[in-house]
């Protein structure tokens, strides 16, 4: 119409909270929907976990290992947080890996929706997947192989320490995922989360009780207490064997100087190799 003036609207740049909450929610029905249809890799998982805990069990009563009352309980704590420490150092790296090879990079960065959108929705349904493994592998060691584990009041302590764990190692989960972009990483092994993983097993008290460092071999102590994991499984074995609430706190203060220091040194890091993708024009797979 003549003289008339078109209003144009502002443009949105990002989702509100509820649009947010809307592809978080439908992310996680997807992959629920698909967890549940495919019953026989459910079945298989679950036997999987019986004989990982059972190679456990039967070396504890072959070996009659005697340093501790309770190694079974002590290796089935630490199995399960380590199955949080692998799901942190990976999940952002595979995420941006699947967007990479996919060609969807570059869509999520400019789209209302954003990476971080992606990277919620996908953190959610990896962590509430990681916490229904965990309760199924308490459960087997409890119920079939009569794990000894104490679930008093104290243990709520568990939500926030693992809460803490899982921030300070997105640190080095982003720094992993930088990898990707800044010095090409995209093969099956990338050294940030190989190397932090490896070091888990071997000194965290996965398997072992990292103060024993000291006496075998004092350097490996002082790598242990550089890693918020290692904290992070002492102080969860310790509320889970009977341990107070007089040795939780200092532990969750050192694992939020932890979080304060690696989360934004990770984000930092990712920042840096979105822009140096951006810059060189990788963020995109054109063969």
């Amino acid at each position: 119409m003549a003289g008339a003036k078109r209003k144009i609207g502002k443009v949105k740049h990002g989702l509100n909270f509820k649009e947010t909450m809307h592809v978080v929610g439908s992310y996680m029905a997807k992959n629920f929907r698909l967890w549940y249809r495919f019953k026989v890799s459910f079945f298989f998982t679950l036997i999987s976990m019986v004989v990982a805990i059972a190679i456990w069990y039967f070396m504890n009563r072959v070996l009659e290992i005697g340093f501790m009352d309770d190694y079974f309980s002590f290796v089935l704590i630490g199995i399960v947080i380590n199955q949080y420490v692998l799901t942190t150092l990976s999940t952002y790296l595979e995420s941006l890996k699947e967007l990479y090879w996919s060609n969807q990079l570059e869509f999520y960065l400019t789209s209302p929706s954003r990476l971080k959108t992606f990277f919620l929705s996908s953190l959610t349904w990896t962590y509430t997947y990681a916490t229904i493994n965990a309760l199924l592998y308490f459960a087997i060691g409890i119920f079939i192989f009569d794990a000894n584990l104490i679930v008093n009041p104290e243990a709520i302590l568990i939500i926030p320490m693992l809460f803490l764990l899982i921030v300070g190692l997105s640190g080095f989960g982003l720094i992993s995922a930088s990898m990707f972009l800044l010095v090409d990483a995209k093969g099956e092994i990338e050294p940030i989360s190989w190397g932090i993983s490896t070091l888990t097993l071997l000194v965290s008290g996965v398997v072992f009780p990292f103060e024993e460092f000291l006496n075998i071999f004092p350097p490996l102590y002082y790598v242990a207490i550089v890693l918020p994991q290692t904290w992070a499984i002492h102080g969860i074995r310790g509320l889970l064997q009977g341990g107070g609430i007089g040795n939780a706190i200092p532990i969750m203060g050192i694992l939020v100087i932890f979080a304060l220091i690696l989360f934004p040194l990770g984000v930092a890091m990712f920042r840096f190799g979105i822009r140096k993708g951006e810059r060189v024009g990788s963020l995109a797979k054109w063969a």
